[in-house]
């Protein structure tokens, strides 16, 4: 039994422990809080581009039902009908997203996207403590990590974003894991790595485990006992976590088979390919990229800027590589000797991380070399575009090495015990403000413009703007080697804010916060206001937007702030519209059906966009595209007996169509030789289950044969359920403009049939003459066995867990001691 004092002491230790451990995570805290400070206040919107037109209306979209008890699997109001959950991206099944019930929309947001850039300094700064480097060490890997390009730009690109905060906690716990196995251990793995993936991007999932990859074959080949049994504790570590979130995995897996990723072209697999000439600028300065690379357009080339890590981790590693003597301290200086860590340690060596950055650097390549072949015959991996984001790992990893350095010359400058004049850091500090303020200037014309204003408005950099900001950069890395140099010689507050400044300062005047958000006011009028587009179509059709869809003919822009609010005043971008309720058919979503592209067009960035022939064939009828927004510069000639103006301000018009199918119509069962589209009403195939061709059409006659006591009515129509009561006289196709997919049914006066697929991407069902309650219902298997797989896999962890603990408590003392 422990005595008093002995447990008052135990409990004091671990008062101050977490006392020394939580300083740095306040400052982790905080710096996010400060430089995003007007998100804080609710001034600006965080993020900008696909976060504002795509992201936050889907997950709006999601959390609004969920908040109405509502459980959307499926959704009319996006394309022809969308597998809303299916979709990855939507992050539907992810925990942090619960923030949003409780949050105003624009709150929620801003609040999801800092607890996420506070979330990966606590990971990195965990991940480095468990190397054993010394704390103000860790606390300047957290910093980097968090901070840089890669992670404030992608700050609204809610799935890069949240997938990116653990990918250092899921190399951390599977680190602890192979440091000393155990179920526990691998559990938590499995959880952390689970998380990730249902944080909605697939991609950085990917490039974490081969990150954790790395990190075992290094343990098994620097380990004492070389045992290989760690490779399939990782494997199923990793079997684990895609059990645990098979719920997302397996509806999303079904989604993209459908979908153009399975069959990617290497070209498309190559987009965003880093030119390894460039490697070295893009990851220093975004403005020392578009330099290197930035030309009118090529805005593929300028985007690689976006993960740069700064000047400061390059200054560090150079600085503890210059120290003397060389020689004597090259075992110690990124081995992690010295005073133990209180936290348990690998002690891990810097090699792994060396050895990370340069092959994650080199992937970065992509089609810019002979490896893009090699991994565009990876399974998985090529499933992927833009290449540039294996520099997300390689950020990861220059964090943890500038860790080891700045470890190495705290150990080195504490031993001498030197001391430096109090008044450095200020002069210090001063420095840094003034080279950051002078940086902000060429980089913001550069930087701003190539990146994340408009991608047409790239431009040729002068010769006189390539010598300041290389003179700029050069006088940062010369003031970055004192501060590095002084830091060590300070105090513990007075050092650890002189670094913090190093690091913080340059890569805030590198950081265009103004461009990466929308202000405000802008989003609560998108949610409070209707446009004037939505107004007039809301006039004209007299019952609002219910009984048809919308169609934005819009180029896809990455809008500024600054004219944002003028743009939108007069158009609804796509996507947006479901803000709304309205249905549009949308023009940009990165996975879409395969069958529903060839229709309606598609272009090589993912996103989709008609031809000028779109609204002359019969595909805009048929998916029930009522009204048509298109900008007056729009290369469109509209027929005007078939689309009506009813709206046109001079720079955005509205177009009724008039020969748009409601979402439910019956279909005479004749055949007609007749070829061509006639403008009256498509006829199916003589096929009960063959998809009927796009050109094929009825005659006047046939569609006169529908009798005046013939019709069809919609009852209810929701996500997921469409009910209709239907009279016939002779046995017709029902037609229905709800995009066929699987888990799709169809009940006919209470018999369950199988849907028919109908003018290629849509569904209906043949009926026989009389009275018929029809009901359409979503209900997918993949769901089901998706969450049997996820409950199961938690039930086997839990008794693994459970078998464990048991076992653990029956050993004697002295066994679980020396364990």
């Amino acid at each position: 039994m422990m005595e008093p004092k002995e447990g008052m002491r135990t409990t004091i230790r671990k008062i101050r422990y977490f006392s020394s451990t939580a300083w740095p995570l306040a400052i982790l805290a905080v710096i996010p809080l400060g430089l995003l400070g007007r998100a804080v206040l609710g001034l600006t919107f965080l993020g900008s581009g696909d976060a504002l037109v795509y992201y936050f209306p889907v997950r709006y979209l999601w959390t609004q039902a969920i908040a109405q008890e509502s459980f959307p699997l499926w959704t009319e109001l996006l394309y022809s009908g969308y597998p809303l959950a299916a979709d990855i991206q939507t992050a539907a099944f992810y925990p942090l997203n619960l923030i949003h019930l409780f949050l105003s929309p624009l709150a929620g947001h801003n609040a999801t996207v800092i607890l996420h850039t506070v979330l990966a300094g606590f990971f990195t700064y965990g991940l480095a403590l468990h190397h054993g480097i010394e704390r103000r060490a860790a606390l300047m890997a957290g910093i980097i990590f968090t901070l840089p390009g890669c992670s404030f730009s992608h700050m609204g690109f809610y799935p890069f974003s949240a997938s990116l905060t653990w990918m250092p906690a899921v190399l951390l716990t599977v680190m602890r894991y192979l440091q000393r196995p155990s179920v526990r251990r691998g559990a938590a793995a499995s959880l952390t790595w689970a998380v990730q993936v249902l944080a909605g991007f697939p991609q950085l999932v990917v490039y974490t485990g081969l990150a954790a990859g790395v990190l075992t074959v290094f343990h098994i080949i620097t380990s004492k006992s070389r045992s290989w049994r760690v490779i399939g504790g990782v494997g199923c570590i990793g079997f684990a976590a895609i059990g645990l979130s098979a719920l997302q995995i397996i509806p999303t897996a079904e989604m993209v088979r459908l979908g153009p990723r399975t069959r990617i072209s290497y070209e498309n697999f190559a987009l965003g390919s880093l030119n390894p000439a460039h490697l070295p600028a893009s990851l220093i300065s975004p403005g020392a990229m578009s330099v290197a690379a930035g030309s009118s357009g090529d805005w593929s080339a300028a985007m690689y800027g976006i993960y740069f890590v700064g000047v400061f981790p390059f200054v560090a590693l150079a600085y503890v590589l210059a120290m003397k003597p060389w020689k004597s301290h090259r075992e110690q200086i990124f081995s992690g000797s010295g005073p133990p860590s209180p936290l348990p340690s690998a002690r891990a060596s810097w090699l792994p991380w060396a050895c990370m950055a340069l092959i994650f650097a080199l992937m970065a390549t992509g089609g810019r070399t002979p490896l893009g072949i090699i991994l565009y015959h990876l399974p998985v991996v090529n499933l992927f575009q833009v290449q540039a984001r294996f520099l997300a790992v390689a950020g990861l990893a220059l964090a943890i090495l500038t860790g080891f350095a700045l470890d190495h010359i705290l150990q080195r400058t504490a031993a001498r015990g030197e001391k430096t004049r109090r008044w450095t850091p200020a002069v210090m500090i001063l420095g840094l403000a003034v080279i950051s303020i002078a940086l902000r200037f060429p980089e913001r014309g550069i930087w701003e413009k190539a990146v994340y204003n408009n991608f047409g408005a790239i431009r040729s950099i002068t010769p006189v703007e390539v010598a300041a900001e290389g003179l700029l950069l050069l006088a940062l890395a010369g003031i970055t080697a004192a501060v590095i140099h002084v830091a060590p010689r300070l105090g513990q507050a007075a050092g650890t804010t002189l670094l913090t400044a190093g690091i913080v300062l340059p890569l805030a005047a590198f950081t265009p916060l103004g461009i990466l958000s929308v202000p405000g006011t802008t989003v609560r009028q998108l949610l409070n206001n209707r446009p004037p587009t939505i107004q007039a179509m809301e006039a004209d059709s007299g019952k609002g937007l219910s009984e048809g869809r919308v169609c934005t003919l819009s180029d896809f822009l990455f809008l500024s702030s600054a004219s944002w609010t003028e743009e939108y005043a007069h158009l609804a971008l796509p996507d947006l519209n479901v803000l709304y309720g309205v249905r549009q058919i949308g023009l940009y979503g990165p996975l879409q059906h395969n069958t529903y592209n060839r229709f309606i067009g598609r272009m090589a960035n993912n996103a989709t966009y008609p031809d000028n022939l779109f609204l002359s064939q019969w595909v805009a009828d048929v998916l029930g595209i009522r009204f048509i927004l298109a900008r007056s510069e729009f290369p469109w000639q509209p027929d005007p007996s078939r689309h009506t103006k009813i709206y046109d301000d001079g720079r955005v018009a509205v177009f009724r169509n008039e020969r748009a199918m409601p979402l439910a119509w019956l279909v005479p069962m004749t055949i007609s030789d007749e070829p061509i589209w006639n403008g009256e009403m498509p006829r199916l195939e003589p096929h009960s289950v063959a998809p009927v061709r796009a050109s094929s059409a009825v005659s006047r006659q046939e569609s006169e044969s529908l009798r005046a006591g013939e019709w069809v009515n919609v009852i209810e129509s929701g996500d997921g359920r469409l009910e209709m009561d239907a009279r016939l006289e002779r046995p017709r196709f029902l037609a229905v403009s709800l995009r066929h997919y699987p888990g799709w049914r169809v009940h006919v006066d209470g018999e369950e049939q199988s849907p028919v697929r109908a003018y290629g991407f849509l569904m209906g069902t043949f009926l026989a003459p009389g009275r018929h309650f029809v009901v359409f219902d979503f209900h997918p298997a993949s769901f089901l066995i998706g969450a049997a797989i996820s409950a199961l896999t938690a039930a086997i962890l839990l008794g693994l867990l459970f078998w464990e603990t048991k076992n653990t408590t029956r050993r004697p003392q002295g066994i679980r001691e020396s364990t």
